[in-house]
C-alpha cells in the first residue's frame, strides 16, 4: 500500500485517506491484526441483517442517505 499497490481498491483507500491512515499504518506492524479482524468479524456478525425494502443501500458510507 506504501507504494500504492493495495490488493483490494478499499485498502488502498484507507491508507490515502488522512482520515482512516493513522489505523491502517497501526494494523501494518501486524502484531493485533488478527485479533482486530476477528473482534469486527463478531461485531458484523451481530449487526441485525435488513431484508425486502426495510434497509437501504447508501451513497456515501459515513452518513445516512437522506430518504
Amino acid at each position: 500500500m506504501r507504494i500504492g499497490q493495495g490488493i483490494l481498491e478499499s485498502d488502498q483507500m484507507l491508507w490515502n485517506d488522512a482520515s482512516t491512515k493513522a489505523i491502517v499504518q497501526h494494523l501494518l506492524l501486524g502484531l493485533n491484526f488478527k485479533v482486530e479482524f476477528g473482534n469486527s468479524m463478531i461485531k458484523m456478525s451481530n449487526i441485525g441483517v435488513k431484508i425486502g425494502n426495510t434497509g437501504e443501500i447508501r451513497q456515501d458510507f459515513r452518513t445516512k442517505d437522506k430518504l
